[in-house]
């Protein structure tokens, strides 16, 4: 996980500077953002061993080239959900795994029209 963190931490700079968001703000979203990628490379392996279910259909190598692809996805739904839909951070990071799974499954993630969970973390956000 360390490396995955690493790798994103190179780019939230670039992603994140738009949003007004501060230090500390940057550096729990990055986190989070490695979590779900880190997440993302455990349920393809889940999938290569046929514990899902699904259909197994390649896999990925944790690269990373790999890792700045998923972390383009997560970054290209956080510009969507937070400046053109105007969702909160703490709403986005909820659907941010989804996001990505969806994408990774070769789909076209939809993000939810009828939301109607409360948001409210420490920084008080609500959308």
């Amino acid at each position: 996980m360390v490396h995955i963190i690493g790798a994103t931490n190179y780019h939230s700079n670039r992603v994140f500077a738009q949003f007004g968001i501060n230090e500390h703000q940057r550096k729990i979203i990055t986190e989070k953002f490695g979590s779900i990628i880190a997440a993302s490379f455990n349920e393809d392996e889940r999938q290569r061993r046929g514990q899902t279910g699904r259909v197994v259909s390649g896999g990925s190598n944790i690269t990373t080239n790999e890792i700045n692809r998923r972390f383009d996805i997560l970054e290209h739904w956080t510009r969507i959900l937070v400046g053109d839909l105007h969702w909160s951070l703490t709403k986005t990071i909820d659907h941010l795994a989804d996001a990505l799974r969806t994408e990774l499954d070769g789909k076209d993630y939809v993000p939810p029209e009828n939301d109607r969970a409360m948001y409210a973390a420490a920084t008080g956000e609500s959308r």
